[in-house]
């Protein structure tokens, strides 16, 4: 990834961390986004806007000096899904909130599924 800035949508999941951490090491300029606050790393935390994606605004308030944007943001197993419908529904949102904020600054957009899409 060779890009100066970096917003990780879901930065305090499990692979968002992971990602994080990772570039951060290669001296990447990161900032996270995520609903809830990271339970492993408090750097990661201090890093990390938290916004929820649902909300109408949030692609308004989200830092618009970012070269790319990697959306990992979402619910991301399929039975909680299918058992509760209106879930995938705010992965679509989420999904819009991340495009319209990378129109809105210029960004590009990596976007990424959790092994239960197969």
């Amino acid at each position: 990834m060779d890009a100066s800035s970096v917003l990780v949508t879901g930065s305090s999941g499990t692979i968002g961390t992971a990602l994080v951490e990772r570039l951060l090491a290669k001296g990447v300029d990161v900032t996270g986004v995520d609903r809830r606050p990271n339970p492993w790393s408090e750097t990661i935390d201090d890093l990390t806007v938290q916004l929820d994606l649902l909300d109408s605004n949030a692609a308004y308030a989200l830092p618009d000096d970012v070269d790319q944007i990697v959306h990992l943001a979402a619910h991301s197993r399929v039975q909680e899904l299918l058992e509760v419908p209106t879930l995938a529904g705010e992965n679509v949102q989420t999904t819009l909130t991340v495009l319209e904020h990378a129109r809105r600054c210029d960004a590009a957009v990596v976007s990424a599924s959790s092994r239960e899409a197969y």
